[in-house]
């Protein structure tokens, strides 16, 4: 893919999960203003600079990203409640993000083709999605408990993958990927104290 390409895509994908704080206030605010800075921090992305730390940080959140959408399409089928679909789609807005900047900073992909779900490169990632599609089955309230598990381990990856980089095109991601994990963690808390434990 060009790579003007990619940071077009990267930068469309990030504004559209930020929503119009990714533009700015809006249109005829300062919208594209945003989108310029994003444009110039991708297009200095450096696949030289990074440290192994970076790159396992990167493929680990590809996966991990995967381990949720995968993990919630799971709940959902299960138990048709919508919050799991919802915050499902938002974890695919994710999986695609990491996968853009995997090839910004020219990584092999270890979701190449997308594999079945519960699929992962990660022996440590399959067998949390056994776990928790396990755990997830038993009630309702488990499945909830599960989604906010699943988003306490990805703010803690990504705040501590976050305090060991300064290449801002991965800060500018991982910054967004935590907002969304915050949110989520909400949506499954609230859900998970209307059963009262």
């Amino acid at each position: 893919m060009n790579r003007k390409v990619l940071f077009t895509a990267v930068i469309l994908i990030v504004a559209m999960t930020l929503g119009i704080n990714a533009w700015g206030n809006g249109p005829g605010n300062g919208s594209y203003e945003m989108c310029d800075e994003c444009q110039a921090i991708l297009e200095s992305a450096d696949p030289g600079a990074l440290s192994e730390a970076e790159i396992a940080g990167l493929l680990l959140m590809r996966e991990e990203e995967k381990l949720a959408r995968d993990v919630y399409l799971y709940l959902a089928d299960l138990w048709d409640h919508r919050v799991f679909s919802n915050i499902a789609r938002s974890e695919q807005a994710h999986m695609d993000q990491a996968a853009l900047l995997l090839e910004a900073y020219e990584l092999a992909d270890p979701v190449v083709t997308d594999p079945e779900f519960g699929e992962f490169t990660s022996t440590l990632l399959a067998g949390l999605y056994r776990d928790l599609t396990t755990q997830g089955a038993i009630s309702l309230e488990e499945a909830m408990a599960v989604g906010v598990a699943i988003e306490v381990l990805d703010i803690d990856d990504l705040e501590g993958l976050i305090a060991d980089t300064d290449e801002e095109a991965i800060l500018m991601v991982y910054d967004n990927l935590l907002k969304g994990s915050q949110n989520h963690l909400s949506a499954f808390q609230r859900q998970l104290d209307r059963f009262g434990s």
